[in-house]
């Protein structure tokens, strides 16, 4: 599984992988997600997603 993270919220990208790897227990690869990067969030590849942007 992989797990792209955006970009303007360091806080919260390193509080997801904090969650994952501690709480749920889930070893994935995390990417630093581009400009355009919701548009690959499908199948097994998850994302963290802040702001406005989450909510479109």
């Amino acid at each position: 599984t992989h797990v792209l993270l955006d970009y303007q919220s360091r806080t919260s990208v390193n509080l997801a992988k904090v969650l994952l790897k501690h709480y749920w227990k889930k070893e994935v690869v995390f990417i630093d997600g581009g400009i355009d990067f919701r548009e690959q969030i499908k199948g097994n590849t998850a994302g963290v997603v802040i702001g406005d942007r989450a909510l479109e």
